[in-house]
């Protein structure tokens, strides 16, 4: 079974935990993590700097492209920053994961 971390910034833990508990509504993650963090950027040929929040999403690959599709459509960035990754887990935990999801 391949599990994916999905990596998202965004500009507030409040707009991340709007968009992560759509996520986990829908059945499209598992779980959630939240992280503060300060960023350095090019936007539109200007240095930025900030405080921003990682959300840290796990999921199955087969729920992957229907996770990207919610965090796209209500993430409040122009250019949302979504990466993804497979990731080793133990057995239990991916089962657990896999309990939490909506059936594809």
């Amino acid at each position: 079974m391949d599990l994916k971390l999905v990596y998202v910034t965004f500009p507030s833990r409040g707009a991340a935990a709007v968009l992560g508990q759509s996520a986990l509504e829908q059945g499209l993650a598992a779980c959630m993590n939240i992280h503060a963090i300060e960023s350095m950027y090019m936007w539109k040929g200007t240095m930025e700097k900030g405080d921003e929040c990682v959300a840290l999403f796990k999921t199955l690959s087969s729920h992957e492209q229907r996770l990207r599709a919610c965090i796209e459509k209500g993430h409040p960035y122009e250019v949302p920053c979504i990466l993804s990754w497979t990731v080793q887990v133990n057995a239990s935990y991916a089962n657990w994961v896999k309990s939490c999801l909506i059936d594809l």
